[in-house]
């Protein structure tokens, strides 16, 4: 298929309201690499605004002028235009890496600049092109980095709202989605974690400190562990440290592609720290379910506990 004719389709989606969320993040993208860039448009404006702006830009420079057409398809006339001339976006996306671990074991990924990752299950990881003099990866789910150094150029890890940078280390990084708290464990070296709004001063962690944000949190908090035992996972295991049960059972069934029905565990929010090493799914699940005097049953892949 023709970037013309992959621009038309995905355009045609995002007027009719179907585009997922990715595809839209794609299409800010698109709009911000336009070779015209209109005066500014308020951020609440969307996606529609921001593109029709691009267009009237166009329009005004043009001798002939254009009636009776609808913004919207003004905007997608102009941007498959745009495209079919230098199919830039999709040269773009293209370029654009992103590797998910959909298995229920660890992935080892090695980045261009010598980085070893350590994807833990249902995890991805981005970056974006220039990487080498912008070393930056996105992080959902949970990671194990062994950072190549380079003075020049720190290594920074984003998630939803945490930033760590680093120049050359080994630490473990957890940000799941659902999940109202994200932690950075260091294991040797030094890293600088801060939030992604700028709402809280750096703070620089030492191997064996871990720091944590918690959606209701006004700071990063930073305790002493065993910064290892956060990282036990990646040789195969299943680990959780100071985890709520009823995070911990969907940590452990959405790992093995399992779906957890239990609701009234809402209200059990005393963290519970665990390592298996060689165990199966269902052993592992009995053995936290007898310490919290619970039991289950398992059908059509959907967990039960009461």
């Amino acid at each position: 298929m023709t970037p013309h004719r992959k621009a038309q389709r995905l355009l045609k989606k995002y007027l009719e309201g179907k585009c997922t969320p990715p595809e839209v993040a794609l299409l800010h993208s698109w709009y911000e690499s336009l070779p015209e860039v209109p005066a500014a448009v308020p951020d609440e404006g969307g996606l529609e605004a921001k593109l029709s702006a691009a267009i009237w830009t166009g329009i005004r420079q043009t001798e002939t002028p254009i009636r009776r057409m609808p913004v919207r398809w003004l905007a997608a006339a102009c941007i498959i235009g745009v495209l079919a001339g230098a199919g830039a976006f999709w040269w773009w996306s293209a370029r654009a890496i992103e590797i998910s671990n959909d298995t229920a074991t660890a992935r080892v990924l090695t980045l261009p600049d010598g980085t070893k990752v350590w994807l833990n299950a249902h995890s991805t990881l981005r970056w974006r092109p220039g990487f080498a003099t912008d070393r930056a990866v996105t992080l959902d789910g949970e990671g194990y980095f062994k950072v190549a150094p380079d003075a020049a150029h720190p290594f920074r890890v984003l998630s939803r709202d945490i930033i760590a940078k680093v120049l050359g280390t080994e630490f473990n990084m957890e940000s799941y989605a659902g999940e109202d708290q994200e932690r950075v464990a260091l294991v040797s070296g030094s890293v600088q974690v801060s939030s992604v709004d700028g709402r809280f001063a750096p703070t620089i962690l030492r191997p064996g400190q871990i720091a944590s944000l918690a959606t209701e949190k006004q700071a990063i908090e930073v305790q002493p562990g065993d910064a290892t035992a956060y990282a036990s996972w990646v040789s195969g295991g299943f680990t959780l440290q100071s985890v709520p049960l009823e995070l911990a059972l969907k940590r452990l069934c959405h790992k093995y592609g399992y779906t957890l029905k239990a609701g009234f565990l809402r209200g059990r929010q005393k963290p519970i720290t665990i390592t298996f090493k060689n165990e199966g799914f269902e052993e592992i699940l009995a053995s936290i379910l007898y310490i919290n005097h619970l039991t289950y049953s398992i059908q059509d892949s959907v967990v039960s506990v009461r």
